[in-house]
């Protein structure tokens, strides 16, 4: 369990982390597509993660992050933003909450370990947002090209299988009631 301490420290500072996101990623070349997109739009996406950070390292619900992502994705999708852009913005704000814990939360020995577990939570959160954002961002690209999902793999165990076929006439018993193995008897 996370310590309610230090997860209330990074909201506290929500607005300076909020401050050195924008900044990283305005400046880094890998997220330049960015720059489009409306300050206001920029600040909101932002106080989003942030707001959902705090909200999933207390109830750590991964589906709900993708959910959000999944929006996300596809509204950057079709904005223009590439996908490399999404994760390379999704990164520097993982990167930029990691180094706050790192060098701000003030831990008391006690909870040393409980930072470490906060630093993996705040992983978990940004790869379930990368996997959201990218679903997102298919599912918009398939609705702009027109394609259809792909079919779901099928085992070669299954596809190497010979089709069944019908006992023949001679094999078929219509006063056999008994049934396979795993069937109900008559």
């Amino acid at each position: 369990m996370l310590s309610k301490n230090l997860v209330r420290q990074i909201e506290d500072h929500a607005d300076q982390l909020m401050q050195q996101i924008l900044e990283r990623v305005r400046r880094d070349p890998r997220t330049a597509n960015y720059a489009r997109l409306p300050e206001r739009e920029m600040r909101g996406a932002v106080q989003a993660v942030l707001e959902n950070l705090g909200q999933w390292l207390t109830s750590r619900s991964a589906g709900a992050i993708q959910n959000h992502y999944h929006k996300v994705g596809l509204k950057r999708r079709h904005a223009g933003i590439p996908m490399s852009e999404i994760f390379a913005a999704l990164s520097l704000a993982k990167r930029t909450v990691q180094d706050f814990i790192r060098k701000s939360v003030q831990a008391e020995p006690a909870e040393l370990t409980l930072e470490s577990e906060l630093l993996v939570a705040v992983d978990e959160f940004f790869d379930s947002a990368c996997y959201g954002a990218a679903l997102g961002f298919e599912h918009g690209e398939r609705a702009a090209t027109g394609m259809q999902p792909p079919a779901p793999r099928v085992s070669s165990e299954y596809s190497k299988r010979e089709p069944a076929t019908a006992p023949s006439q001679e094999e078929w018993d219509p006063t056999n009631r008994a049934g396979e193995i795993g069937e109900h008897g008559g």
